[in-house]
C-alpha cells in the first residue's frame, strides 16, 4: 500500500519536478504578474548571500518555499562544496516536507556529486518543459540498473518515467516510479 500511495504522490508531484513549478498566483486586482519562483541556482545563490550577510529572515523566508524545492537547493549547496550553507537551510524553516532533509545531508557529505547525471536531468526537464519527451529520454541516456542515492538521482528516475508516460508507454513507466518511490523512502 505504501509504494502505491508513493507512486500515487510521485505521479502527481512529477509532473512539477519535470514539468516546472505552477505559475504563480496574481493577487486580485493585482496588474502585474508575480514573480515567477527563483530557479535552483538562483535559489542556492541567495541561501549563500542570506548566509554571508547573516539574514536569518532571509534564510529562513527562503528555506520555507516550496519552489525551487528545498531538497534540490540544499543537494546544490553540497554540489558547491558548502555543506554549513546547506545544513543551516534544511534547518532554518522546519517542516514536514523536509524533516529528513538534514539526515540526508549528513548521508551524503563527503561523497562526489555527479555532474553528469546533474546536467542530463536539467537537458531532461528543458526537453519536458518544451513538450518534447523523446528529447527528454534521450538527455537521460540509457537507464541505470542501480537504483538512485541520491535527490537528482531519484529525479532522474522520475523524469524518465515521465516522458515514458508522456509518450503513452505507461507499462514501461511503472518500474522507474516504483524505483524513485523505494529510493525516496
Amino acid at each position: 500500500m505504501r509504494r502505491i500511495l508513493a507512486l500515487v504522490v510521485l505521479l502527481a508531484l512529477g509532473h512539477v519536478a519535470i514539468g516546472g513549478p505552477p505559475e504563480p498566483a496574481r493577487p486580485a486586482g493585482a496588474s502585474t504578474p508575480a514573480a515567477a519562483p527563483l530557479t535552483i541556482e538562483e535559489a542556492t545563490v541567495a541561501v549563500l548571500a542570506a548566509i554571508e550577510a547573516k539574514d536569518a529572515v532571509a534564510l529562513k523566508a527562503l528555506s520555507a518555499k516550496d519552489y525551487p524545492d528545498p531538497w534540490l537547493v540544499a543537494d546544490q549547496l553540497l554540489a558547491r562544496n558548502e555543506p554549513a550553507a546547506a545544513d543551516r537551510f534544511a534547518i532554518a524553516a522546519p517542516r514536514k516536507a523536509i524533516e529528513r532533509l538534514p539526515a540526508y545531508l549528513v548521508a551524503r557529505r563527503g561523497k562526489p556529486t555527479d555532474e553528469a547525471v546533474r546536467r542530463s536531468y536539467a537537458e531532461a526537464n528543458d526537453a519536458m518543459v518544451a513538450g518534447n519527451p523523446t528529447a527528454a529520454l534521450e538527455a537521460l541516456g540509457p537507464p541505470d540498473s542501480t537504483p538512485p542515492v541520491h535527490v537528482v538521482g531519484v529525479l532522474h528516475v522520475i523524469g524518465r518515467g515521465l516522458a515514458l508516460a508522456a509518450l503513452g508507454r505507461f507499462e514501461e513507466s511503472v518500474p522507474h516510479f516504483l524505483s524513485a518511490a523505494d529510493a525516496a523512502e
